[in-house]
């Protein structure tokens, strides 16, 4: 009784091309799963196909590189947070850290809109249930991840300076 929802979106950037598939074993389920999918979601077209078919035949090496790539980033993030004594998920699936900001909230209000006052975008958890939290994605330029993290920092220490 599960439907296993699969696509090369996220990984290969394909999510243009409006190619996914799904993994239905049970006949009765995959045929209300196809009644329904005929109101919901798009014939993909050749060009997807094709694309995805090239992604997954020789896109292996690119995948394992942004692995890699993701993973040093991922690890810079939690380097940088720590040093800044902010509690924070150190994802082992995904791009996207949530970081726990209630100690700054409670002095600066909205930790998202304080953040970006320092030069950094980041998403309000308050969007997503979680109050005093903000995510950042990092997969993003080295560069430009370095220079948010400093940014972050900067912010952080000057807080902790005025008391």
């Amino acid at each position: 009784r599960s439907i296993t929802l699969h696509g090369p979106g996220k990984v290969f950037n394909l999510a243009g091309l409006g190619i996914s598939w799904a993994i239905i074993p049970d006949p009765a389920l995959r045929r209300r799963f196809r009644s329904a999918m005929q109101r919901l979601v798009p014939e993909a077209c050749c060009f997807g196909y094709t694309a995805v078919q090239a992604a997954l035949r020789d896109g292996e090496p690119w995948r394992q590189e942004l692995l890699a790539t993701l993973r040093d980033r991922r690890d810079q993030v939690s380097a940088a947070l720590d040093a800044m004594h902010l509690a924070h998920t150190h994802p082992a699936a995904t791009y996207l850290t949530w970081i726990d900001c209630r100690r700054l909230a409670a002095r600066v209000g909205s930790v998202a809109a304080w953040f970006e006052e320092h030069g950094v975008g980041l998403s309000d958890g308050d969007e997503f249930g979680a109050p005093g939290f903000v995510r950042l994605n990092f997969a993003t330029d080295h560069a430009l991840l370095g220079e948010a993290l400093r940014r972050m920092a900067a912010a952080v220490a000057a807080l902790d300076e005025d008391g």
